[in-house]
C-alpha cells in the first residue's frame, strides 16, 4: 500500500490542481483592451448591448439584462414583480443569495429540503411549505443540473406564485430541450470568477415580459430613464429624470466584452467539462462506498461542479489527504439553516435531513474547461490512492 503524502509519502503532484480556474484566452484580453482604449467603459454601452442580445438569443429569451451579480438579478426579479409582504420558499441547500434577497422585500423566508440524490430542491418539501402567503419560489440548479421545473412551474401557475429560477450554476444546461435560465417566470445567471461563463463578477436577469424588463432597466440605473435616454436619444420624449426607486446594478462594458467572448465558446467549454466528468464517472463508479453524481434522464448538466459522495466518517480526512497529494478538494454549501443568521430565525439542526446528509457526504473534485486529461488522470490516481488506503485501514 503506497504511503499517503499526508503521512509522509510522495504526493501524486507537486504543482497543485485547483478546483476551478477561468478559461481565458487572447480574445478576452483583446476585447477588454479595446473597450479600455475606446474610453467607453461605463455600463450599458455597446458591448453590453451586444452581449445582452447574444445571450437572449442563446437562451431563446426576449430580454437579457446584464447586471453586476446574480444576487442583484435575484433582487431585481422581486422588485420588478412587486413581490413583497408574503413568504418566499428557497432551498436550504444553496448559497445565501437565493434566500436573503427576500428580506429586502419584507418576505418571510421559508426554507425547503433538497432531494437526497441531486441536491436540488424537493418538490414534496415545496408542497409541504405552501400556504396562502407564499409569493415566490426560488429553485436553484445545484452543480448545473436543472430542478424539476415542470412540477415547480405548475405549482406557480396553479397558485399565482412567482417562480424565479436561480441558474447561477447552470449556463448551458438544459431541461427537456430548453436552456436553463429561461425555464420560469424569471431566470437569474451568474458570471462570477468560479462559474462556467466568467467575466470576474456579473450576472443577468432573463425574462420574456416587456414590463419586467423595462422596470429592471429603470431600477438598475438608480431609478432613472438613463437606459432609454441613451438608447433612444430622447426620441420618445423620455428624459433622464428619476421616475422610481432604484439602485446601481449596471455592469461595465469592459466586463461585457469579456462575457461576450466567453459566450461565444460556452458550449465548447462545457463540452470539455463533460469529457472530464465522463472520465471521472468511468474511473470512480466502481469504487467501494463512493457514489458518483446522479443525473436525471430528461436534462443535461454543464458540470459546473463535480461532486462525489464519500463516507461521512472519512470525509474531512479525504479532503485533507487529497490536498496533500496536490489535488484541491473541499466541501460545498453548509445548509442555510445551520448558519448563525438562520438559527436566529428559528431554524434548527435536524429540520432538513436530506440537506444535512448531502452536505455531510459530498466533496468537490477539480473540474474546469482548461483541465487536461493528463491532470484528470492525476486526480483519479490521487483519489483512488486515498480511498484504497482507507479501505485497507478499515479492513473493508
Amino acid at each position: 500500500m503506497e504511503k499517503l503524502a499526508i503521512n509522509g509519502g510522495s504526493p501524486v503532484r507537486e504543482n497543485k490542481i485547483p478546483i476551478s480556474r477561468p478559461d481565458f484566452g487572447e480574445e478576452e484580453i483583446k476585447a477588454a483592451s479595446e473597450v479600455i482604449k475606446s474610453g467607453l467603459v461605463e455600463g450599458n454601452g455597446p458591448k453590453t448591448e451586444e452581449f445582452e442580445n447574444n445571450l437572449a438569443k442563446y437562451l431563446n429569451a426576449k430580454h437579457a439584462i446584464f447586471v453586476n451579480s446574480c444576487t442583484s438579478a435575484l433582487h431585481l426579479s422581486l422588485i420588478t414583480t412587486n413581490s413583497k409582504n408574503g413568504e418566499l420558499i428557497s432551498p436550504t441547500y444553496t448559497f445565501n443569495s437565493s434566500a436573503i434577497v427576500g428580506t429586502f422585500m419584507n418576505l418571510k423566508l421559508t426554507l425547503a429540503d433538497c432531494e437526497y440524490d441531486t441536491g436540488n430542491i424537493s418538490i414534496d418539501s415545496i408542497k409541504n411549505n405552501l400556504n396562502d402567503k407564499t409569493k415566490v419560489i426560488i429553485p436553484v440548479h445545484f452543480a448545473g443540473q436543472p430542478c424539476d421545473m415542470d412540477e415547480i412551474n405548475e405549482i406557480g401557475r396553479d397558485r399565482g406564485i412567482l417562480v424565479v429560477e436561480d441558474a447561477a450554476h447552470a449556463i448551458g444546461s438544459s431541461y427537456k430541450g430548453k436552456k436553463a435560465g429561461n425555464l420560469a417566470d424569471i431566470g437569474c445567471l451568474s458570471f462570477h470568477g468560479t462559474k462556467n461563463l466568467i467575466c470576474g463578477e456579473g450576472g443577468a436577469l432573463i425574462t420574456n415580459d416587456d414590463k419586467i424588463a423595462e422596470k429592471a432597466r429603470i431600477f438598475e440605473e438608480k431609478g432613472t430613464m438613463k437606459y432609454f435616454f441613451k438608447k433612444e436619444k430622447n426620441k420618445l420624449g423620455r428624459t433622464q429624470g428619476v421616475v422610481s426607486e432604484g439602485l446601481s446594478y449596471v455592469q461595465s462594458d469592459i466586463l461585457a466584452a469579456i462575457a461576450l467572448e466567453q459566450l461565444k465558446k460556452i458550449d465548447i467549454m462545457n463540452a470539455k467539462r463533460d469529457r472530464i466528468a465522463q472520465f471521472y464517472n468511468n474511473e470512480l463508479k466502481d469504487l467501494l462506498n463512493i457514489k458518483i453524481p446522479y443525473l436525471k434522464k430528461d436534462r443535461t448538466t454543464n458540470w459546473h461542479l463535480y461532486t462525489v459522495k464519500v463516507p461521512f466518517r472519512d470525509r474531512d480526512f479525504i479532503i485533507k489527504a487529497l490536498n496533500a497529494e496536490g489535488i484541491s478538494s473541499n466541501i460545498h454549501y453548509l445548509p442555510l439553516h445551520l448558519h448563525e443568521y438562520y438559527k436566529q430565525l428559528g431554524y434548527k439542526r435536524g429540520q432538513f435531513p436530506n440537506a444535512e446528509n448531502y452536505f455531510n457526504y459530498i466533496i468537490k473534485l477539480p473540474i474546469y474547461s482548461g483541465l487536461k486529461l493528463e491532470d484528470a488522470k492525476d486526480v483519479v490516481e490521487a483519489f483512488k490512492k486515498v480511498i484504497n488506503s482507507l479501505e485497507y485501514q478499515n479492513g473493508t
